[in-house]
């Protein structure tokens, strides 16, 4: 049996669990008396937070935990902490804790939550408050289901929508004399003298518009190589050292922002508007689900699923947090709202379907069929595939895979690799990479992992790629 994630071993014999099972640990706040959940008079209440159960298992080797029983503890409980609400959680414990138990049935039995087989963990997400007993110094755990956050009203979606696409049409106007002059100075005769500026000019801003102060930018092109910086209204106005160029390259980076660059400035850069996209990160899908303000947090949605220029919506960058986004990707979807295209290819609803036929939850069928299958890197049909691990999921796409492309009895050098898992570890994304002598291609594989083992849901094609061949 696997170790649990974030639970760190000891040299100590099991019978020393309950003994050694806290580290050490910081003066815990002052005893309050509270009323609600049943707690006694005078406990401590060390923290409340928000979180989801990992796996309740046997240990395969003494481990650190905090006790919640006087008896033999024989389970160890693992909890993800996504939110610190009140408190502080014992010193050494950040993203994950432990908890000792005696019995499974008991524990989740008491609070009226299903018992999970073991290696298993309930569903969904709870609030876990943590008490101490200041006489004895013994532990105790409440755990509820967290309430559901508000939908995000339809109105609000619609009221974003149309300043977001007035927005799109006010940059489109703004850019338009930009884009004309650099059309007629590219099929201007290249015999003919070209009149160029003597310095680059333009605006750096974010998807609503907002100024972005600090950016670094860079003008290349023969020797009119410069660089300077946005100031405090985003505008930038950088001199050039020479005038003889016919073509010119932008380059714009800021601290939380994807790299933009353009490559084809014919007769100067001049009033240029470059729209800068958010970093795919954890933090910024932390801020969506923190944010509480509903038209903020649709704005805050939009950074991942709305339009990105010189940016892709980036699979695996996202997966992992995908599942705590759901519920607002699926209303996105179903407000109506985005269905117009932001970009040459998709719309903001058609990139949140996206993410959510990446995440592979059934759930969302109603969202999705009809859509999906006119996709065509998302593999329409699949074989009924389950295995015991995720990677064996992969490993049986393959050998499927290969059998479909009539090469099952001499397959070509493959392996499969996971490249990001949800922090509740049931949904995980592999890489299939296939590679021949010159040439090869990956897909993306989704599985997910229910009572009985790891499901086949989604396979996508990824990447090709071919090496050149030398002389």
């Amino acid at each position: 049996m696997n170790a649990l994630p974030g639970v760190k071993s000891i040299p100590s014999s099991a019978a020393l669990l309950l003994a050694l099972c806290l580290i050490p640990r910081p003066a815990w706040p002052s005893a309050i008396s509270i009323d609600d959940q049943g707690r006694a008079q005078g406990e401590a209440l060390i923290c409340r937070f928000v979180g989801r159960f990992i796996k309740v298992s046997l240990p395969d080797a003494p481990i650190e935990a905090v006790p919640l029983d006087l008896v033999e503890a024989n389970f160890v409980l693992a909890v993800q902490v996504d939110e610190v609400r009140e408190g502080h959680l014992p010193d050494g414990w950040k993203e994950q804790i432990a908890f000792a138990i005696h019995s499974p049935t008991l524990f989740f039995g008491g609070r009226g939550i299903e018992t999970p087989a073991n290696g298993e963990a309930p569903p969904g997400k709870f609030v876990f408050s943590l008490w101490q007993r200041p006489k004895d110094k013994r532990f105790a755990l409440d755990v509820e289901p967290a309430p559901e956050e508000p939908a995000i009203p339809p109105a609000v979606f619609s009221a974003v929508a149309e300043r977001y696409y007035a927005l799109l049409d006010a940059a489109e106007a703004q850019e338009a004399p930009a884009r004309k002059r650099s059309q007629q100075a590219m099929w201007k005769d290249e015999k003919e003298p070209l009149e160029v500026p003597a310095e680059a000019t333009g605006i750096v801003v974010d998807l609503e518009s907002r100024p972005v102060a600090g950016a670094h930018v860079e003008v290349e092109g023969a020797d009119a190589t410069a660089q300077g910086e946005t100031g405090p209204d985003g505008t930038f106005r950088i001199a050039l050292h020479d005038r003889s160029y016919r073509m010119l390259a932008l380059v714009v980076t800021a601290p939380g922002y994807d790299r933009w660059a353009f490559t084809a400035f014919y007769g100067g850069v001049i009033g240029e508007r470059v729209q800068l996209s958010k970093t795919l990160s954890t933090s910024l899908q932390t801020a969506v689900t923190a944010e509480p303000q509903p038209e903020r947090r649709v704005w805050l949605l939009l950074e991942i699923v709305g339009n990105r220029p010189s940016s892709t919506l980036d699979p695996i960058a996202v997966f992992a947090g995908i599942g705590d986004l759901r519920s607002d990707l699926r209303a996105l979807v179903a407000s109506r709202a985005f269905e117009r295209q932001d970009d040459m290819n998709d719309a903001p609803a058609d990139r949140a379907r996206q993410l959510l036929a990446w995440w592979g939850d059934p759930a969302d069928a109603d969202l999705l069929t009809g859509w999906i299958e006119k996709q065509k890197f998302f593999r329409a049909s699949l074989a009924a595939i389950s295995a015991p691990s995720a990677f064996e999921v992969c490993s049986r796409w393959a050998e499927e895979h290969f059998r479909h492309e009539g090469v099952a009895d001499h397959p070509p050098w493959h392996t499969c690799s996971p490249v990001s898992t949800d922090p509740s570890g049931t949904h995980t994304l592999l890489r299939f990479q296939v590679r021949y002598a010159y040439w090869g291609y990956s897909q993306l594989v989704v599985a997910i992992r229910e009572n009985d083992g790891w499901h086949l849901r989604r396979v996508a094609d990824w990447e090709h790629y071919h090496e050149s061949i030398g002389r």
